[in-house]
């Protein structure tokens, strides 16, 4: 998996809830409180505040870079699950190995599910 470096946040302390997030596909995006288009999530930014995976509909507060087209999560502040349960960073934790090519495919299908859900 490579790894997200994120650019100098172009807004800061933004409020979003999780739309979804896949730890195994190592991405999500995030449904911005003013109406904005959703903006992607990487999981190197989830790992850097302490958690493993985002539950959907958790309350975020992060600071997201725009682009022309698109937009991304660099930082993230705090995480309030409400009854849903955030999973804590297992830095220990043995990784799990994958056939080569699924989590292509499954980042592929993900991404396909998510533009289809945009357009209804």
């Amino acid at each position: 998996m490579t790894t997200w470096i994120p650019e100098k946040p172009s807004h800061e302390h933004v409020s979003a809830s999780v739309r979804w997030f896949d730890a195994a596909s190592g991405y999500g995006f995030l449904a911005l409180s003013d109406g904005q288009p959703d903006v992607f999530c990487h999981i190197s930014v989830v790992r850097g505040a302490g958690f493993e995976t985002l539950p959907e509909g958790a309350a975020v507060i992060c600071d997201i870079v725009r682009h022309p087209k698109n937009a991304a999560v660099t930082h993230i502040h705090a995480v309030n699950a409400g009854t849903s349960p955030c999973v804590p960073s297992q830095k220990d934790a043995p990784a799990t190995q994958e056939a080569p090519g699924n989590e292509e495919r499954r980042s592929e299908r993900r991404l396909a599910a998510w533009t289809k859900r945009l357009r209804q």
